[in-house]
């Protein structure tokens, strides 16, 4: 899962960086194959659609990849605010029943004060009993700090007052 996370924060910090140049973020699979190379597919079309069509892959490993994401935007709750957020769902093909979801919540440019990255949140940890949940999530901002161009966006629009 260390894998997986590393490069779901290198996807987060990539989707940051396109949100605060002003871009729609396209939902993306990422995996790395058989040699350890990372792959990333944009997914077109309508994003409902193509999000469960990336999720039979992610569940039956169509990729025949050691490790993959999906990352896409949308919404979680928060008490009884909706906040918009990149979504990104993780699997470790080695442990075939370990789930993890994290959601990076995002306010956009458009309210005002630029784009804003807040904290992450682990949405989903399971299957992961033999995983430390802290390593997962320290994998995950080395992802981020990986990518560099995607981290200085993230760092400029970090706000962890949400």
């Amino acid at each position: 899962m260390i894998v997986a996370a590393e490069l779901a924060g290198y996807c987060a910090a990539g989707a940051v960086e396109t949100l605060a140049a002003g871009g729609r973020w396209v939902p993306v699979l990422a995996f790395t194959d058989a040699e350890g190379q990372r792959q990333l597919q944009q997914l077109a079309g309508h994003v409902g659609e193509v999000v469960e069509r990336a999720r039979v892959q992610l569940t039956t490993n169509a990729m025949d990849a050691n490790d993959a994401v999906l990352i896409y935007a949308s919404r979680i709750q928060q008490g009884e605010t909706s906040l918009r957020a990149l979504l990104l769902e993780l699997r470790c093909y080695a442990w075939p029943d370990a789930q993890v979801v994290i959601a990076v919540p995002c306010t956009p440019a458009s309210a005002g004060k630029g784009l804003r990255v807040h904290s992450p949140r682990l949405l989903v940890w399971s299957g992961c009993e033999d995983f430390e949940m802290g390593a997962v999530l320290q994998a995950f901002f080395e992802g981020v700090r990986s990518h560099d161009t995607g981290f200085a966006a993230w760092s400029a629009a970090l706000d962890e007052s949400i």
